[in-house]
């Protein structure tokens, strides 16, 4: 692992760290399910939750940060604990676990809490006092509703931020990923579980399938977490598809890739992996950043073919209607890149490539879906990157697949780090919310928390059928300002988009359970 510079200034550790036991055995995150449609957070008193944070790396300097965001929306106390998971690398590049440590937890009512990693680690053990880093995964478990839990990473190549996964699996999909020079792609496989689990990893390349031996039948050793290199044993594509099956046991997956090429793009991204397919996925916040190069990549993981259609819908009233969609057939086990701005350094694949660049002229904001009509599931995955002429930073992340009425959203940590202000943070990014229903007018309120205060309602909007909104953050947030929620009269899907000049963050709201849905498939035809 390289090191890399700081780059924002470390935000305040959550009060109450003052001591680390170490566990045996745990149970809780035994009975952790698979969750359809991506993290979802419990709402109601009693209810229970279990959030695993995979993805990062720390050094004793805190240069390299691991973040863990801790919401509190309700009334209550959140009591709960965090378990940290650190592994080094021997000298053949394997992970040896370290032992794990647990933390008790306590979060304010209406308040949010950042815990950093990066100075808890280093306590545990002198071996990971080392310059050169460990690799860390957490895990939070909170006794009532109320509580949503991100996480992001810190690098000398930028930041990013991402909600934590509520469920373990069996199957995990990232559609996109980029191995070339001076790009290293990590993948974090988290075992929280008291059994040894062994997964296959395989990969889709411009050049074919590849399955490294390295990579088949891989064990990934009970409660810890393992970073495997994909950069060393699948080099060198502008685009690789990732897919991870366990033979036992269940992991959690999660991508970080570090993008360091002078030439361009720099920057950090972070992104949970899907466990599940679906029909349909959206994008709410298409053409959010400026001069940023925007591209969609569809995955067909399942041995047939799927009948896919890429619709992108603009905001302008004008043109609502008068942009087809693109059929692209995606045959078994394939995957497709719709590019829809590129800049020269922006990955691409060189095989099955849809170039749709000229129907969104420079500025336009839009929202984009993707649907398979003849009943085969897909997975779609967006990758945005800056050149470095411009402004830095790269980001991707998968669309939404479920509307909620319920939603929640961590202002991510660059806006509350005391080295960026609100207003200078935000001069670059939005806040979507889209309705994708085709027949129903949803009615949407945002409100926005910060610590000790009652949270403030500070926008009101009707959304008609098929249509997003877009909200300024430097007008709809304000210095302190930690959290935002959406309630809306139908289900509705919500996005952040956010760059500063050295990082993108691409965040998705967290629904609360029992407020979600799925849409419609509807057809435009």
């Amino acid at each position: 692992m390289k090191r890399v510079p700081v780059v924002l200034v470390l935000v305040v550790l959550l009060a109450g760290l003052l001591f680390l036991e170490r566990t045996g055995d745990r149970t809780e995150a035994e009975a952790a399910t698979i969750v359809v449609g991506g993290p979802q957070a419990p709402v109601g008193e009693g209810e229970r939750s279990t959030w695993y944070c995979s993805a990062g790396f720390t050094t004793p300097d805190a240069s390299n940060d691991h973040q863990v965001i801790v919401t509190n929306d309700s009334d209550q106390v959140a009591s709960g604990q965090l378990t940290v998971f650190p592994s080094l690398p021997n000298t053949l590049g394997d992970m040896v676990p370290i032992e794990r440590a647990v933390q008790p937890l306590q979060v304010a009512p209406r308040s949010q809490s950042v815990v950093s990693l990066a100075p808890l680690v280093s306590s545990l053990d002198e071996r990971l006092q080392l310059e050169t880093g460990s690799f860390v995964a957490a895990l939070g478990e909170f006794e009532t509703g109320g509580v949503s839990v991100a996480h992001a990473i810190v690098t000398p190549a930028g930041r990013d931020a991402a909600p934590c996964a509520t469920s373990a699996s069996n199957s995990w999909w990232f559609a996109s990923g980029t191995t070339t020079n001076e790009v290293q792609y990590q993948l974090y496989l988290l075992n929280p579980f008291p059994d040894d689990a062994v997964v296959d990893i395989s990969f889709v390349t411009d050049g074919g399938i590849r399955t490294p031996s390295r990579f088949d039948g891989r064990l990934i050793p009970r409660q810890s977490v393992t970073m495997l290199d994909i950069s060393a044993e699948v080099p060198v594509w502008d685009q690789v598809t990732t897919e991870i099956t366990t033979r036992t046991g269940r992991v959690v997956a999660e991508r970080v890739q570090l993008f360091r090429d002078p030439g361009g793009p720099i920057g950090v991204s972070l992104t949970p992996g899907v466990n599940e397919m679906s029909e349909q996925w959206f994008f709410p916040a298409g053409g959010a950043l400026l001069n940023a190069a925007e591209s969609y990549v569809i995955f067909n993981p399942t041995d047939e073919a799927a009948e896919v259609e890429f619709e992108l819908k603009p905001d302008s009233a004008d043109r609502v209607g008068d942009i087809a969609p693109f059929g692209l057939p995606i045959g078994a086990n394939e995957r497709w890149v719709v590019t829809v701005s590129r800049h020269g350094t922006h990955p691409v694949s060189t095989v099955a490539e849809l170039d749709a660049t000229n129907i969104a002229a420079p500025g336009e904001r839009y929202f984009v879906s993707v649907r398979s009509f003849n009943g085969v599931p897909v997975v779609a995955e967006r990758v945005l990157t800056r050149p470095i002429d411009t402004q830095r930073g790269v980001a991707t992340s998968f669309g939404i697949t479920m509307a909620s009425t319920d939603q929640v959203l961590a202002v991510p940590v660059p806006l509350t780090s005391t080295a960026i202000s609100v207003e200078a943070a935000a001069q670059s990014g939005e806040l979507a919310i889209l309705n994708p229903a085709g027949d129903t007018i949803s009615r949407v309120e945002i409100w926005v928390g910060r610590d000790d205060a009652a949270p403030l309602m500070r926008e009101q909007v009707e959304l008609a059928p098929r249509r997003r909104a877009n909200f300024d953050l430097a007008t709809l947030l304000r210095d302190g300002d930690r959290w935002i929620r959406i309630v809306s009269s139908t289900g509705t899907m919500a996005e952040l988009v956010i760059g500063t000049d050295t990082s993108i963050v691409s965040l998705a709201a967290t629904p609360s359970v029992h407020t979600t849905s799925v849409p419609d498939l509807l057809s435009f035809d």
